[in-house]
């Protein structure tokens, strides 16, 4: 595993430890209802906004995961 990846591994992992801390609880549900709104309003954009919005509900989506599920690169045995 790379230096980055070691680092960015021990990250995540940080935030995933403190997943039951009411702040990022509070941050959670701010994104569950981020991706709720993005849901709502893509339909009905195009262009660049269309290209904007997708690439944010990418990074929320990303960080729910985080959160819920752990840290997406997985330590070698």
């Amino acid at each position: 595993m790379s230096v980055i990846k070691a680092e960015q591994h021990k990250t995540e992992l940080d935030i995933f430890m403190c997943r039951n801390e009411p702040g990022l609880q509070a941050l959670r549900s701010w994104m569950y209802a981020r991706r709720d709104t993005i849901n709502r309003d893509w339909p009905g954009m195009d262009g660049e906004d269309l290209i904007r919005l997708q690439g944010e509900a990418r990074a929320v989506a990303k960080a729910i995961k985080l959160i819920d599920d752990g840290p997406a690169i997985k330590q070698p045995l």
